[in-house]
């Protein structure tokens, strides 16, 4: 298709496939309304939606369903095939077993609600809580954008902290919370965190704010380790919003 279509304009070279029809070269698809987070060695996906795991084959062919989580949230799996959850929540919540209350809990002696904390729990295959974690400030918002495995055992958590700034929290194997990074210079703006490229002894972390995407590492003391920083549109930052 060349020109211009519903008022945007294509380059010469771009083709667009067909309403309804397969691109070329993608074996196939499939509208579960879930995000594949992981896939095994039999070429198994797992994908969430909300706090469900549905497992599918290669072929798209959905195999079974399973309720995890309690709540939706950022969903990852392991080599040996436990699920790990992590997201924000707001008051009292059972996560099969373990009651935590998020929010802000100390408001004159009260529980204020508006004011969400961090969540993260790990699920053994057939569903079983085997621990939980909350986390994050006393009356700000605590908005989680990702979660990645450490291979060292636990895992980083990336979350904005709306009176502080941009956060990243490590939690060890067993879910003992072992640090939270503050990033200096990203108060007062919302910040989405990516999560990648973990090591045995660190992990790379995408800031994305209103102006600037800023790369740095963190090792597993919480060390930081610049990578960079560069200008970054408003319109990207919605994009990315739009796909937390």
């Amino acid at each position: 298709m060349r020109g211009r279509d519903n008022d945007n304009w294509f380059p010469p070279s771009l083709t667009v496939t067909p309403a309804g029809a397969t691109p070329p070269g993608l074996a196939w698809t499939t509208n579960i309304g879930a995000r594949v987070f992981a896939i095994d060695e039999q070429t198994n996906l797992y994908a969430s939606a909300g706090g469900n795991v549905l497992v599918l084959d290669a072929s798209g062919t959905v195999l079974q369903t399973n309720s995890i989580c309690p709540l939706p949230g950022v969903a990852r799996r392991d080599a040996a095939g436990n699920y790990f959850y992590a997201g924000s929540f707001d008051g009292t919540q059972n996560f099969g077993g373990i009651t935590l209350v998020g929010g802000w809990t100390n408001h004159n002696g009260q529980y204020a609600s508006g004011w969400p904390t961090c969540y993260a729990a790990k699920y053994s295959s057939n569903g079983t809580l085997q621990w939980v974690k909350s986390f994050g400030s006393q009356s700000t918002r605590n908005i989680l954008t990702d979660m990645v495995l450490d291979p060292g055992g636990g895992l980083y958590a990336g979350y904005d902290d709306s009176g502080f700034g941009a956060r990243v929290a490590h939690l060890a194997a067993n879910g003992t919370l072992d640090w939270i990074y503050l990033r200096s210079g990203t108060a007062y703006q919302f910040n989405v965190l990516k999560l990648g490229g973990t090591t045995v002894s660190n992990c790379c972390v995408l800031n994305f704010d209103y102006v600037y995407v800023k790369m740095f590492r963190l090792d597993r003391n919480a060390n930081a380790s610049g990578l960079g920083q560069y200008p970054y549109s408003r319109e990207a930052f919605r994009a990315q919003m739009q796909r937390r």
